[in-house]
């Protein structure tokens, strides 16, 4: 960046470098798209070039504005970097959210002091670069040096949390262009560079007018296939990222969604209407772009037929058999036994896992194991706050918590909660009904970082609380929640912790520690069932195991790096077993939801069958349940931030709206979610709609702001 006499409102210098970054970045881009097509690649060009030019641009309009106010050498640093604000602002806006992050010193501030601290410290850093490239000896070692930055930019954009923070991995994409491009700048010859009039000038006008040609080009005719969306979304960062941008910036109606790129808004001047708009009843219009409204034939027939069913179950309740074991379990005490982040496949009945995981088997061998549980969503203040309430929505439900329920029929209640859980799913619903709590540590020395195990410590917790109980309430049931997070930390718990417990481990893979994670808890599981035999409870206690999500663990492109954001089966399908004393045990293949476990155990405890998303699985714990009650058609929901779905067995369909990619698996015989229907079936796409528009909806806002708010709705709840 020189200053000069002006005779371009952009010089072509400046801009050029904008344009020779983006070339560099694009190779690396379309590796990683080199199986898209021509078609994606086209859209990979055009965006990673335009993201280019328009840096180009910034960088000449501050090196014109230095120029014309003829500004020192501070000033003139300070004017280049405060392009960056356009970047910086939006960022810090949402670099906090956060629930480790948004309790930060400064969190609360960051919207104005991170901006002014990057550009402190980029005005320090162009200041000395300036000088650095001025000087013959020292312009190529800064050109090496800003090359190598690129690289390194360029390699933790692609290598870390590639699948978080989006706005912050597309900021670096911009730094990328701007550090490769000033990086020629410096180590190509001077001559090589556009000044008016040489020839190289022309061909930037040609390259400029290509670029925002197939940018239009792209903006209306690209991506419009599922198949181009998906390889998209799942395969590249860079046009990802972009392709996000753009839509955010060309988002007309400030809806949250657009239509260019292959977007999922099918009114880009109606904010009311899109694919984030609840359905308005009555009124015949499609508010949220799936093509049907809620007064829709086939949603009125999801309705009416779930109510049917419901009363069917009620009607179950009747029979003598299932009467005289409601009579017997309304005493028992319920233990919650809850395994975050245990994806249902590392419990299948395959010998390596019997042997790894012997006392979780002997559990799922006592009960009712319900091999196709799926959760409503993939993360845990959805999905355990839905095994809580039973409902969708679960922080908006006017029914008791499962807590509350069971100290209203006389049972004192008590969790073993870890301090990360209560952090990011809210104190307000995790504790409403809890007579005590036991807040358990689990990441004392770096917050959000479970460096050691906390299994045994809250066993420990437990088996205390019941030996005082019992010690002063004598035969009183009891109502605990045992929630066990080492698998949810397998990446952070040091191998030094695991080597205490198991010995020399070797070299072990994300996969392995995993596995090595659910081995320490299923030593806990063993313990447990000790405990509840050696104190004569085995007989008198109800045992539920659940786990809130499965876990990401590299082997799919589509999953995230952990959980949450998406709903495929890695991340939803989950295990859930009921052990009633007196039923025997079984498998059920019928697929249910973890709602289903609220309900089941309100009646199991005596209450009346609330009025909850959630089913009764009360008949599936009996053999001679009649085939119509136990195998209804019934879709199950599942909700994330950036895709929801539903199974209506044996289908699943899974919806991105801000891509408008849809998704169809047939689970019978496609459970790894390979081959994707929805070209094929479309009947059974709109099927599925209707099923899902038939369920009750949720938002998700994982902002410290949606947090706070529904802190607020569990509080009040509580106190109603």
């Amino acid at each position: 960046m020189i200053e000069r006499p002006v005779r371009h409102l952009f010089p072509p210098a400046d801009v050029a470098i904008g344009l020779v970054g983006a070339m560099i970045l694009v190779p690396f881009e379309l590796w990683s798209l080199r199986a898209g097509g021509p078609t994606i690649w086209v859209v990979t060009i055009s965006v990673v070039m335009t993201s280019g030019l328009l840096l180009g641009v910034v960088i000449g309009a501050t090196s014109t504005l230095a120029g014309v106010a003829r500004l020192g050498p501070w000033p003139r640093a300070a004017v280049h970097a405060s392009a960056s604000l356009a970047a910086t602002v939006p960022v810090a806006r949402h670099l906090f959210d956060g629930a480790f992050a948004s309790t930060l010193p400064g969190a609360a501030l960051a919207p104005v002091w991170v901006p002014l601290v990057a550009l402190g410290l980029l005005t320090l850093a162009l200041r000395v670069g300036l000088v650095a490239a001025t000087h013959v000896k020292t312009r190529a070692l800064t050109g090496a040096l800003l090359l190598a930055g690129a690289i390194g930019i360029e390699w933790i954009n692609r290598n870390v949390k590639r699948s978080e923070l989006p706005d912050v991995h597309t900021m670096l994409v911009f730094a990328t262009i701007v550090a490769a491009g000033l990086s020629m700048r410096l180590l190509l010859p001077r001559r090589a560079w556009p000044r008016d009039p040489d020839p190289y000038v022309a061909l930037g006008r040609l390259l400029t007018a290509a670029t925002l040609t197939a940018f239009v080009v792209s903006l209306r005719f690209g991506l419009t296939t599922s198949s181009t969306r998906m390889a998209v979304t799942t395969g590249g960062l860079h046009t990802r990222l972009l392709v996000r941008l753009y839509r955010a910036t060309l988002d007309l109606d400030r809806d949250g969604y657009a239509s260019v790129l292959g977007g999922g808004d099918c009114d880009e001047f109606d904010a009311t209407i899109s694919p984030g708009v609840a359905e308005v009843p009555g009124n015949e219009i499609d508010e949220n772009c799936d093509g049907r409204t809620s007064e829709d034939a086939a949603v009125r027939r999801f309705t009416a037929a779930r109510a049917e069913h419901k009363a069917d179950l009620g009607r179950f309740n009747e029979r003598p058999d299932v009467a005289r074991l409601l009579a017997r379990t309304r005493d028992m005490n319920v233990v919650l036994v809850a395994i975050d982040t245990l994806r249902a496949d590392v419990l299948a009945d395959e010998a390596s896992n019997r042997s790894d995981f012997p006392n979780l088997f002997a559990l799922l061998d006592s009960g009712r194991h319900f091999r196709r549980t799926f959760a409503p969503s993939a993360g845990t203040d959805l999905s355990m706050s839905g095994v809580l309430t039973g409902q969708i929505d679960p922080f908006a439900t006017e029914q008791p918590t499962l807590a509350e329920g069971m100290r209203e029929r006389g049972r004192a209640t008590f969790a073993v909660i870890p301090s990360e859980v209560i952090r990011y799913v809210g104190k307000a619903m995790l504790t409403r009904g809890l007579d005590h709590h036991e807040r358990l540590v689990n990441d004392l020395h770096e917050r959000d970082v479970g460096s050691y195990l906390t299994g045994s410590r809250t066993l420990e917790l437990g088996m205390r609380f019941v030996d005082a109980h019992r010690g002063e309430h004598g035969e009183r049931p009891f109502f605990v929640w045992l929630h066990f997070f080492d698998v949810h930390e397998h990446h952070e718990v040091k191998l030094a912790a695991l080597r205490d417990r198991f010995g020399d481990l070797g070299d072990l893979d994300r996969r392995g520690r995993y596995r090595m994670l659910v081995r320490a808890v299923d030593d806990q599981i063993g313990a447990l069932e000790a405990g509840l035999r050696e104190r004569g409870l085995t007989d008198n206690t109800i045992v539920v195991l659940v786990s809130d999500h499965g876990e990401g663990l590299g082997e799919d492109p589509r999953l995230p790096e952990n959980h949450g954001k998406y709903v495929y089966n890695a991340l939803v399908h989950v295990p859930l077993v009921i052990r009633v004393p007196g039923l025997p045990p079984g498998v059920v293949d019928h697929p249910v939801s973890l709602l289903d476990v609220y309900p089941t155990l309100f009646e199991l405890i005596g209450g009346p069958a609330p009025d909850v998303d959630g089913e009764s699985l009360l008949a599936h714990l009996f053999a001679d349940a009649s085939q119509e009650l136990v195998s209804g058609v019934r879709p199950l929901p599942l909700n994330e931030t950036d895709q929801y779905g539903v199974v209506l067995w044996p289908h699943k369909l899974l919806v991105r709206r801000e891509d408008d990619l849809v998704e169809l698996y047939d689970l019978a015989n496609d459970f790894a979610e390979r081959d994707d229907l929805s070209a094929k079936m479309p009947e059974q796409v709109d099927a599925l709609r209707a099923a899902y528009a038939a369920l009750s909806g949720v938002e998700i806002d994982r902002t410290s702001r949606g947090r706070r708010a529904r802190e607020r709705i569990a509080a009040a709840g509580a106190d109603e």
